[in-house]
C-alpha cells in the first residue's frame, strides 16, 4: 500500500472501519502509523468449507499482494469479524474490557451474501454478517469504553484483497438456504496499542468444559510461548518452511494441538501438529 500524505487524502480511503482523527493529531503521519493508533476487538470465524470453496473460486491473478508488505494484504488467512475499532486503549482498564468480554455467552451469525469495498488501490471482498449477538455485543463496548470510530456498525468478513476491478464478479447475494450459519464462535482476540507498542490478547468465552477440572489439566500442549518451531505454510504456493516464534502456550483442540504465531508484521496465524509437522493452512 502506498503511503499517505495527508489526513484528507486517508480518510478519502473507502476501506474497513478506517479511524477518523483531528488534523492536530494526524500532522503527516502514514496510514500504517495512524492504523496502530487506537485499539480492535474482534472475533474469530473458522474458514469451513463454504469459505474454502469461495477461496478456491478466486483467480490468482486478480488476488493482490504488496511487495512492501508481504502478507499484508492477498488472501485472509486469519478470518474474523471487527466488534469494535477505534478502542482508546491507554484510558481501558485490561481486567475490565476481559471481564466485560468473558461476562456473555457464545455468539452466533450467519454470512448472507459477498460484496466490496471499492477504492484506487485494491478491492476488498467479504462476506456480509448479519449477527443480534454480534450486534448486542458491540453496543455493550461502545456504551462502556471510550473509542473513536465515525462508522455505524455492519458487521462483515474480510475474504481476500483484490486488484482494483476485479472484485465485482465475485459479489453474491445468498438465497436464504444458502446463508452460512456459525454457532458457538467464543474467540475474541484484543489487538491494543498501550503506549506505542502494539499487542494481540487472545480472550476465549467460557465453556461448559471449563469447569471440569481435568479437560483444563489437558490444555496446554508441549510448546511454549517463545519457542522457535519450523512450520510449513500451505496457503500460498511457493512459501518454504520456515522458523516462527510461538506467541503463547500451545493447546489441544479436538485432539490436535495447535499454536499461534505472527506472520508478514501483524498477522495472527495457527499451527497445527500433523503428523509429527507442524503446518499452517
Amino acid at each position: 500500500m502506498k503511503n499517505l500524505k495527508s489526513r484528507k487524502e486517508f480518510l478519502s480511503k473507502e476501506a474497513i472501519n478506517e479511524v477518523n482523527v483531528e488534523d492536530e493529531e494526524f500532522g503527516e503521519d502514514t496510514k500504517d502509523e495512524v492504523k496502530f493508533e487506537y485499539g480492535c476487538i474482534m472475533l474469530k470465524v473458522p474458514r469451513n468449507e463454504e469459505w474454502n470453496n469461495v477461496l478456491e473460486s478466486i483467480d490468482e491473478k486478480d488476488v493482490y499482494e504488496d511487495e512492501d508488505q508481504p502478507g499484508r494484504f492477498g488472501i485472509e488467512t486469519d478470518p474474523h469479524v471487527t466488534v469494535l475499532y477505534g478502542t482508546h486503549d491507554n484510558e481501558i482498564e485490561m481486567e475490565d474490557i476481559k471481564e466485560t468480554i468473558l461476562d456473555r455467552e457464545d455468539i452466533d451469525l450467519k454470512m448472507i451474501d459477498i460484496s466490496i469495498f471499492e477504492n484506487e488501490d485494491y478491492d476488498v471482498l467479504k462476506f456480509g454478517v448479519e449477527s443480534e449477538d454480534l450486534m448486542e455485543f458491540n453496543s455493550n463496548l461502545t456504551e462502556n469504553y471510550p473509542y473513536t470510530n465515525d462508522y455505524d456498525y455492519h458487521p462483515h468478513a474480510t475474504i481476500a484483497y483484490l486488484k482494483p476491478g476485479t472484485g465485482k464478479k465475485y459479489t453474491k447475494v445468498f438465497e436464504e438456504d444458502d446463508q452460512i450459519e456459525m454457532e458457538g464462535l467464543n474467540e475474541i482476540t484484543y489487538s491494543r496499542v498501550i503506549e506505542g507498542e502494539k499487542e494481540k490478547i487472545k480472550i476465549e468465552l467460557p465453556t461448559e468444559d471449563d469447569n471440569d477440572e481435568e479437560s483444563n489439566e489437558s490444555i496446554k500442549g508441549s510448546i511454549k510461548k517463545g519457542d522457535t518451531v519450523n512450520v510449513k505454510m500451505t496457503l500460498f504456493k511457493g512459501t518454504p518452511i520456515h522458523d516462527v516464534e510461538a506467541k503463547n502456550d500451545s493447546w489441544f483442540r479436538e485432539g490436535v494441538e495447535m499454536f499461534s504465531f505472527l506472520q508478514g508484521g501483524d498477522m495472527m496465524m495457527i499451527a497445527k501438529k500433523i503428523e509429527d509437522e507442524w503446518i499452517s493452512e
